[in-house]
Parts: C-alpha cells; structure tokens; sequence
C-alpha cells in the first residue's frame, strides 16, 4: 500500500548468502581431492587468498586471479574453465525474488556486493536494471564492504539519505558499518526472519 510519509525509501541487498546460495562445501571438497589438498588449504587459496581480495577491490581481473590460482595448483586451461563455472554452482532464491518484485512499486531497490569483474555479466538473468534501480558491484567501485564509502555511493545513486535506507546482508560485520552510517540494516539469516525484520521497518 503506498504511503504518503514514511521512513523508508530504499531497500538494499547483498547477493551472496542472501540472493543467491553457493555450493560451496561439495565444490570445495571436490576440488581439494582433485588437487591433493585438504579442504582448508583449498579454501585458503581459491576463497581467501590475497588475489580473491583484489579481484574483489578491482586491483586485478577475474581471469587474472583465476590464472594465479590455477598456476599455484597447477592446473590446465581446461581445468581452470571448469573451476570457474563450479565456482557458480549454487541456487537462486526465488521466493525472495517474488517479494522483491512487490516491493518494487513503493521502494527503490539497490544492490550493494563484494564480488569480481565478472559478476555483472554472471548474474544479469537475476540482478539486473529491470529490477534493481542502483546495482554497485565492488570490483567496479574498486571498495569492499564494510568501508563506508561503497555503501555511500548506493546511496548517491540512489538518491537517499542513509536514515531512509534498509541494508540486508548476512554479515555481520557489513550490518554494522551499514549501520554506523545511519541505515537501518538486516543480518540476513533466513527468507521469513528477513522479511519480518524487513516489514517492521516498512510499516
């Protein structure tokens, strides 16, 4: 129903862990067997290595991060193709897009995500300007969450003061620095915990 006054204008999602899921347990054991590696050193080196930051701040490109992890574990070509795609494997969560698309009429929607270069092209069948308003990206903004400053350009695009935005992301550490800016902000842990949060704001 729409309001004549009210306290939120803009609400703003995270995509990993909130949009899309990752099948990131199976893909990590299945690669650290392939690889010799227990799953941990696996994990250090294709999700937390030094390279996966900078492709996640801009420094470097996908296919650069993706050619210095492939020749650390000495892959092929091929191989590394084939990571890559499986690095995608995972699932969208389509009862939250349906509630999305009924805020849309009221709210403006925005996108705030630590992800590569390679993210926009990745996802356009889901997040994409039809649905989203502002899509902030940090590979192209070259700044990570929880700086204060990537949140403050979705707010510049979106044209919304930090007070009459809602922040949803399933970190802790990024629903604080949202926070500490003045937005309402939602540690993400389920879809109905999400949205019963999220509606109280909304009233």
């Amino acid at each position: 129903m729409e309001k004549t006054l009210r306290s939120v204008d803009a609400v703003i999602f995270d995509i990993g862990g909130v949009l899309w899921r990752s099948n990131g347990i199976p893909l990590r054991d299945k690669w650290a067997v392939r690889c010799g590696l227990d799953a941990e050193s696996f994990d250090r080196i294709v999700f937390a290595s030094e390279w996966g930051q900078q492709a996640l701040s801009g420094q470097i490109t996908s296919a650069e991060k993706w050619k210095n992890i492939g020749s650390l574990l000495k892959l092929s070509d091929n191989d590394i193709l084939e990571l890559r795609q499986d690095t995608w494997s995972g699932w969208w969560d389509a009862e939250l897009f349906t509630y999305i698309h009924t805020l849309k009429p009221n709210y403006k929607l925005g996108i705030i995500s630590d992800a590569s270069s390679e993210t926009r092209e990745k996802v356009k069948e889901w997040v994409n300007e039809d649905l989203f308003e502002v899509i902030v990206i940090s590979a192209e903004e070259r700044v990570c969450k929880p700086n204060p400053l990537i949140y403050q350009i979705a707010l510049q695009k979106l044209a919304v003061e930090a007070p009459a935005a809602v922040f949803i992301d399933d970190r802790v550490k990024n629903v604080g620095a949202a926070q500490s800016l003045g937005m309402k902000a939602i540690h993400y842990q389920e879809y109905a915990q999400m949205r019963l949060e999220l509606e109280k704001y909304l009233e």
